[in-house]
């Protein structure tokens, strides 16, 4: 038996047969099963202490600064074991003799140590493209930095200051009652209305230099987050304290990582805890820095999107500060959200003293799965995006003639490179007429492995895009298709009928096919099938929309702004 776990070649040879390895997974939940091996991890005391009371900055416990990140990495081990799990299961007498071939050392070291079969490294040659740093546009935002910090510091005194945290790559475009505009997509209106009534900084953090240019497309003033890292980098010494660390990292040597009957002690320490003093070291700096930099700026409101990894930081810092701290619901969230579902003594001095939720559903997953939430800093008020809706659309379209597809991908590349084939394999299937976009995640960066894709299917009728109105391609689409992109919500509200593609590592994370408002398919065959009859589902739009956005009025930044002036 010869087991190949390549680049994106994840293949069992046997008996002269070969076979995919997510074929083996189906019906398997990765994300579920991570879930639960870190609640398992996370319920243990070493010395009467729990993991999130290893390491304390003040009273800060910096676990909760890292735990989706930690969960990321476990996720990407657990997803190994339950692969060889289920190879062993499958194929226990070859299984004996297998030689695994692969070019990841995680996967080298789990083969050896948990399952003591031969593993052989071959390392995958990859073409890296060079890129060419736009240094004059990065120059052009520190100018654009220096220029708002000293139009903000001559502020009228009487007026509350407000801080915004944004992020580049969520500028988007859209054309509404015939004007073409740009617009942050996360903030929607709410952005100018805080302008407005507030002496407004936007901090703008920039995720990816592929995405510069979007970074001036609002025509408005702007801090980069490149300023604050500097700061960071030159002035965390003068704040910082040795004194109010706590560190008893050395009790994760002492904690159990058992996982059914293998013992993954080794291999956790050395890719899933590795450097993390040093990363948890890098969360003080930033939160010690962030709490200094709304002091220094005279900062009365500090709002986000996410509130997890840096926003965080600013959000505790904030606290600290008193002054008032919000966030803005990114993204989904369920009992697998890593960011979210934190539990310990100090939880509450973490979060926003108010989270503005899309829906009643967001609320009652944070109530179940998290102490850090209450009725008293949780407000449902809707989706700021929709607000935009209100205005750009009236009615519903009509199934058209060729069937057009949107395909929204995502960032994660085992996602997108396990999905966009089983798409490409079922429309080279389909027997009648088709477009397809290819509607790129902002910081999506395999727009040649797509290109090379459709080249291979000799797929026709094709348009890979990032940018234009997200809100344009969904009105023209009859169905849209991904894994478990929001683009799939913002679909319903328009009447779109969706399909998710369910893989193993990511098993329905959003609830879509669950809660009735997609249909899952696993091959590429019941994908062909759907599109092919055009057997598309509306049923449960009604109840889904009235609990996962509230109200699609135009009224959301009012009731956030309510909020805020309470």
């Amino acid at each position: 038996m010869e087991i190949k776990y390549k680049g994106n070649e994840k293949v069992v040879f046997v008996n002269g047969i070969s076979m995919e390895l997510s074929d083996l997974l189906q019906g398997i939940n990765v994300e579920k099963n991570a879930c639960q091996y870190l609640k398992y991890i996370e319920e243990q005391k070493i010395d009467s202490m729990a993991i999130t009371e290893f390491y304390y900055y003040e009273d800060k416990p910096l676990y909760c600064f890292y735990r989706a990140g930690l969960y990321l990495k476990l996720k990407a081990m657990l997803e190994i074991v339950i692969y060889m799990d289920k190879i062993k299961e499958s194929f226990k007498d070859e299984f004996k003799e297998a030689t695994i071939i692969t070019d990841n050392y995680m996967v080298l070291d789990v083969a050896k140590e948990i399952y003591n079969i031969k593993a052989v490294y071959e390392k995958t040659e990859k073409t890296i493209k060079k890129v060419k740093l736009p240094y004059g546009k990065l120059a052009l935002r520190q100018i654009k930095g220096i220029a708002t910090s000293m139009i903000f510091g001559l502020r009228p005194k009487n007026k509350p200051s407000f801080m915004m945290l944004s992020h580049a790559t969520s500028i988007n475009k859209m054309k509404s009652n015939d004007k073409e505009f740009y617009y942050d997509y996360e903030y929607g209106k709410l952005f100018n209305e805080i302008e407005e009534k507030f002496c407004a900084i936007n901090l703008q953090y920039l995720n990816n230099v592929s995405v510069v240019d979007k970074s001036f497309k609002l025509n408005k003033r702007f801090l980069p987050f490149e300023m604050f890292l500097l700061f960071k980098k030159l002035k965390w010494k003068k704040y910082f304290n040795n004194n109010n660390i706590v560190n008893n990292l050395k009790l994760v040597n002492n904690l159990n990582f058992k996982y059914k009957e293998y013992d993954l002690h080794i291999p956790m320490l050395k890719y899933v805890f590795n450097n993390i003093e040093a990363i948890y070291m890098s969360y003080v700096k930033e939160y010690v820095c962030a709490k200094h930099y709304l002091r220094k700026l005279k900062i009365d409101n500090f709002i986000t999107v996410d509130e997890a990894d840096r926003a965080r930081c600013f959000i505790a810092a904030g606290n600290d500060l008193g002054i008032n701290t919000y966030a803005i619901q990114h993204g989904l969230i369920n009992e697998t959200s890593a960011a979210y579902m934190i539990n310990c003594d100090k939880a509450k001095a973490l979060v926003p003293k108010t989270t503005f939720l899309w829906g009643d559903k967001y609320k009652e997953v944070l109530f179940a799965n998290s102490n850090a939430y209450d009725k008293d800093n949780l407000e449902v008020v809707g989706q700021l995006r929709t607000d935009y809706l209100v205005d750009k659309f009236k009615g519903n379209t009509k199934d058209s003639e060729p069937l057009k597809i949107l395909y929204a991908t995502q960032y994660l590349e085992d996602l997108t490179k396990e999905a966009t084939p089983l798409l490409l394999k079922a429309l080279a299937d389909l027997e009648k007429p088709f477009k397809l976009v290819i509607r790129m995640h902002p910081v999506d960066p395999f727009k040649d492995y797509y290109e090379d894709l459709v080249s291979k299917y000799n797929t026709e009728n094709v348009k890979i895009t990032k940018c234009g109105d997200l809100y344009d391609d969904l009105w023209w689409s009859d169905i849209v298709i991904s894994v478990h992109s929001t683009v799939v919500l913002e679909g319903a509200l328009l009447n779109k009928p969706s399909i998710c593609i369910v893989l193993p590592k990511y098993n329905d994370e959003g609830n879509f096919i669950k809660e009735g408002l997609s249909q899952g398919v696993r091959t590429h065959e019941e994908l062909e099938n759907i599109l092919s009859t055009r057997n598309f589902n509306k049923d449960n739009f009604k109840s889904y929309i009235e609990k996962n956005f509230y109200k699609v009025d135009g009224k959301v930044k009012d009731r956030i702004l309510k909020k805020i002036s309470e």
